[in-house]
C-alpha cells in the first residue's frame, strides 16, 4: 500500500512532468486526501458498510431481513 510520502513523490513527479505550478501545501493536502481515501478502501469490512445504497433506512431493514431469510 502506498505510503503519505510515496504519494508526495508521485505528485511532484507528475508536476515536474507536467510543468503544473503547484505549492507545497498543495501537494501535502491531495497527497494527504489520496492516502485518506486509499485507506479508507482497504478496510473491506467498512467498505461494505459504508456502500450499501439503500435510499432509506426502512428499504435498508427490508433488504436485510430478505438476505436473512
Amino acid at each position: 500500500m502506498p505510503t503519505l510520502t510515496s504519494y508526495e513523490n508521485q505528485i511532484k513527479q507528475w508536476k515536474q512532468d507536467t510543468g503544473r505550478d503547484i505549492s507545497r501545501g498543495q501537494i501535502k493536502t491531495v497527497a494527504h486526501a489520496f492516502y485518506r481515501r486509499q485507506m479508507r478502501m482497504s478496510d473491506l469490512d467498512l467498505e461494505r458498510i459504508f456502500m450499501h445504497s439503500d435510499p432509506t433506512p426502512r428499504e435498508a431493514i427490508r433488504n436485510i431481513e430478505k438476505q436473512a431469510a
